[in-house]
């Protein structure tokens, strides 16, 4: 406590010092200075008390943190009302500040440490007096106020400070009123500072038991010449205390966390009262699951008393109280309290992943993942889902728990589907977490497939024509077929040949130009699908043969005989023409119904083309005369060509009189070229040009061509 002392002192002399010689910091503080502080620190209470939990660096010793702090503003205040203001002053700059800056985040640091400067600087005079002259010594006292009790004593330390180089002997001596029962002696009585520095006597204040207890003030002149100064003591004299009973109290008790996970320690923190007599022990006593109490010896620290609970495993319930005794033997116990471990932490996803990392339509992919949870916790929850997204499809998965880790099955999906996936889990707490959410675009690794390719004629002649047939198809779930090539070359020119083939009905065909007689010609079909696949069909070759010669005679009587028909069919025109000639009036036309030619030109309609095509079959299946149907699959990037083909088939076995095909364009030519080529393969008198869009529902063909007036055998056009 002397060390103590002593160090104030000379903290005390420091700022003395500076203030006499810059007169820029009063030594006296105003009441309304002190009204002030004592107004913002009961503001500074209560933002404490509102802190949240985030404002602290440790968040699980929020509770504690919060009352520690309310604690130590309430002892500034105690301290202030009683006068001590250079007290108060020290408690904030070296307790308060010191325990905000280590307790709280800095955001919030930062705000209360201003307003505590703020606090330090009123109690220091923040709108002093005017300066009093100059002076070349002063006369301070520390402490400045002294409370006895009736037969006790006390000391103040008078300090006489050189101001300006001053170093001359100053007489000290009690000038006040003598007060009746008190003796006031000064050791030593002169003294003589070293120049800017300082000199101290001692004052001894005895209170007898007969002095009248009440407030005094004690008057310290201190003289050099003509030169003078002087500081007054506040003496309280207060009666002997009576001898009570020592009390002890277990005044509050807190924990933190307040609800604590199963991976967290519990502090308790109990604040404890004794009178009169110091406390000689605090325990704290716990009972797990109402199972026998223990007792933890409770360590003081900043005027509480803690001790630490381990963390215990999910829904353990943990009762707790804390004793209290004092070395006269008084005993005090808290109440009962209790807490139930939760589990606030969802389970760990990790280690997600898949068997394939580009899957093709025709696979399956595996997802395993670790989903755990730490010993004490609430431990998994059945079931783990995957949880699933491709194109249309949402759904969750339930995954399988085999080896360790969970599995879980996509199914296949077509080429080109994205498929997005995560994993979702909880505990028995009801804490979910999710995972990444990871994904895959189905590929497709398998080229078309090309079947044995036909041709007519088998054995051409020279200079004739040969069309290849053949069929190439692609799984439904794949990319789809995007072209075909026939490559040939004949025994005189080796380089291969290209000729680019035409999609109809899933058939591909392609024309291989006439060779001269004796050319043996080689050729094999390339198939490429969406995918970038590519797959061959080798092996296939023909040759020309030259045509017999025809004798001279058998010529000459092949061109006689057909003179002959020609002559007899002029002859009975021209017999037919008379007769019409010589009858009165036109002989009347025979009406009925011309056949007719749908062509259906699309591009990318696959969602439409079925649509279409089945209204179309429907309406002319009760037409009289022939009718086609003609779908133009114009480049489409989509399944259009392959629901066009599958939608023909299946229709020609209901309708077999109307004749149904598909062409391909390998490339998006526009709907003009799309309904020439179709114009090209028509057959009927009558066309009819349709969208996929605007023939959905089946509408009688006779009715259509009826309400156009159109008669039998009549070329003409419709579209719709």
């Amino acid at each position: 406590m002397k060390r103590e002392s002593t160090l104030l002192i000379a903290t005390l002399l420091v700022v003395l010092i500076a203030s006499v010689s810059f007169l820029s910091v009063p030594i006296g503080v105003s009441q309304d200075n002190v009204s002030e502080a004592l107004i913002e620190l009961g503001l500074l209470h209560g933002e404490v008390s509102g802190l949240p939990d985030h404002a602290f660096k440790d968040s699980h010793a929020a509770d504690g943190h919060r009352k520690a702090l309310t604690y130590k503003i309430k002892a500034v205040i105690t301290q202030i009302e009683a006068g001590a203001i250079n007290g108060s002053i020290n408690k904030l700059e070296n307790d308060l500040i010191n325990a905000v800056t280590n307790w709280m985040t800095p955001e919030f640091a930062d705000g209360f440490v201003k307003k505590i400067r703020h606090i330090i600087d009123l109690l220091r005079g923040i709108y002093p007096p005017p300066p009093p002259p100059k002076k070349d010594f002063a006369v301070i006292a520390f402490p400045d106020f002294l409370n006895i009790s009736l037969g006790g004593r006390g000391t103040a330390t008078i300090m006489v400070i050189s101001i300006n180089g001053f170093n001359k002997p100053v007489d000290l001596a009690v000038t006040s009123e003598l007060i009746s029962g008190v003796a006031f002696y000064l050791d030593p009585q002169e003294v003589t500072p070293p120049p800017n520095d300082y000199a101290t006597s001692t004052l001894f204040v005895t209170v007898g038991s007969t002095a009248p207890p009440g407030s005094y003030t004690i008057t310290v002149e201190g003289t050099s010449g003509t030169l003078e100064d002087s500081v007054d003591i506040s003496l309280g004299i207060a009666p002997s205390p009576r001898p009570q009973p020592s009390l002890i109290e277990v005044v509050s008790v807190l924990r933190f966390p307040e609800t604590p996970n199963y991976d967290e320690d519990v502090t308790v923190i109990a604040q404890v009262e004794s009178e009169r007599s110091p406390i000689d022990r605090v325990l704290l006593s716990c009972s797990i699951n109402t199972v026998d109490w223990t007792n933890v010896t409770m360590t003081l620290a900043e005027e509480l008393y803690s001790a630490m609970i381990l963390h215990k495993p999910y829904q353990t319930t943990v009762s707790y109280k804390v004793y209290a005794n004092n070395t006269d033997g008084k005993t005090d116990v808290s109440d009962t309290y209790s807490y139930v471990v939760v589990d606030s932490h969802p389970p760990a996803i990790s280690g997600v992943e898949r068997s394939l990392a580009t899957p093709n339509y025709n696979d399956t992919v595996t997802v395993i993942a670790n989903v755990t949870e730490p010993a004490g916790a609430s431990g998994v929850k059945l079931p783990v889902l995957l949880g699933l997204t491709a194109g249309l499809v949402q759904t969750n998965i339930t995954m399988s728990f085999e080896g360790g880790k969970y599995k879980g099955i996509i199914d296949e999906f077509s080429f080109g589907t994205l498929v997005k996936y995560k994993i979702l889990a909880s505990d028995e707490a009801d804490n979910w977490d999710v995972s990444d959410e990871a994904s895959y675009t189905v590929g497709d690794k398998t080229a078309p497939t090309i079947e044995t390719p036909s041709w007519t004629p088998r054995t051409p002649l020279a200079h004739e024509k040969v069309s290849v047939t053949v069929k190439i198809s692609d799984h439904p779930m794949g990319s789809g077929v995007k072209d075909a090539t026939l490559w040939y070359r004949n025994s005189t020119v080796r380089d291969w040949q290209p000729v680019i083939m035409i999609a109809e009905d899933m058939n591909w065909t392609a024309t291989i130009p006439g060779q001269g007689g004796g050319s043996n010609v080689e050729f094999y079909i390339e198939a490429s699908d969406n995918a970038g696949n590519v797959a061959e069909k080798r092996g296939y070759e023909f040759t020309a043969i030259v045509p017999p010669s025809i004798p001279l005679w058998l010529l000459l009587l092949i061109i006689l005989i057909i003179l002959a028909v020609i002559g007899a069919t002029v002859y009975y025109m021209r017999r037919r023409w008379k007769r019409a000639a010589g009858k009165v009036g036109p002989t009347p036309r025979p009406k009925g119904y011309p056949m007719v030619s749908f062509i259906v030109p699309a591009h990318n309609e696959e969602s439409r083309i079925a649509g279409c095509i089945n209204s179309m079959f429907e309406s002319a299946g009760d037409y009289p005369a022939p009718s086609e149907i003609i779908v133009v699959d114009d480049g489409s990037t989509d399944l259009t060509y392959e629901t066009a083909c599958a939608t023909v088939e299946m229709n020609r076995s209901q309708w077999p009189h109307v004749k149904g095909r598909v062409v391909r364009h390998t490339t998006n030519l526009g709907r003009t070229e799309a309904v020439r080529t179709g114009l090209t393969m028509a057959t009927r008198n009558m066309i009819c040009v349709v969208d996929p869009g605007s023939w959905q529902e089946p509408t009688p063909l006779s009715e259509l061509v009826e309400s156009r007036g159109i008669e039998r055998n009549a070329a003409a056009a419709m579209y719709t």
